[in-house]
């Protein structure tokens, strides 16, 4: 089915931001992007391509306070389909706005978002996000990562051998476990 293209999510200040986190960046990880904290510290062992920003600095409650209409908007969007059973292995998705539960990418499984350069993909999960070992989030006919929006009402947990592609906007928290190295995104919690 194709739906009508949907607007991008409008990210204002945090579309230049990595990793943004109210209480804390923790781990070891190279970021593309600016990275920053409202209320904790971010580890030493994490680098940023952009400015790491001091805790609790003008511009991280700036992008904070984009990133929370960011959320709303994204979860305000009327979704064109449902996500059965909330299982994301073996579809293929064009543009459009889906919606699911416990959305879960189960291990060794592959989820084909399909569309052009301009398409644009908002994915929603009412609670988690969960992208099992293995797993791969794959683009196809010119689809770029930077339209394709994961809204998560809770918290997202990427784990080890996958492939992620997209922008996950999280109520709550990320989680990027370790060898999880083919992650094009950014992670705004």
């Amino acid at each position: 089915t194709v739906y009508a293209n949907p607007a991008v999510v409008p990210l204002g200040t945090a579309d230049t931001y990595g990793a943004l986190a109210y209480s804390g960046i923790t781990g070891s990880a190279n970021v593309n992007g600016d990275g920053g904290t409202s209320t904790a510290t971010i580890d030493a062992t994490i680098t940023f391509t952009g400015t790491k920003y001091a805790v609790g600095a003008q511009s991280v409650l700036n992008a904070q306070t984009d990133l929370a209409a960011a959320l709303t908007n994204a979860n305000g969007r009327t979704n064109d389909a449902t996500i059965t059973s909330d299982a994301l292995g073996g579809l293929t998705l064009g543009r459009g706005v889906y919606g699911g539960g416990a959305l879960n990418l189960a291990s060794n499984t592959t989820l084909t978002l399909t569309g052009s350069a301009s398409d644009v993909f908002i994915i929603k999960a009412a609670s988690s996000l969960t992208i099992n070992t293995n797993s791969t989030i794959s683009l196809s006919g010119g689809a770029v990562w930077s339209n394709v929006f994961w809204y998560v009402g809770s918290s997202a947990t990427i784990f080890s051998g996958t492939t992620f592609n997209g922008i996950i906007l999280s109520e709550v928290s990320i989680t990027l476990n370790a060898s999880a190295t083919l992650v094009t995104a950014k992670l705004l919690a």
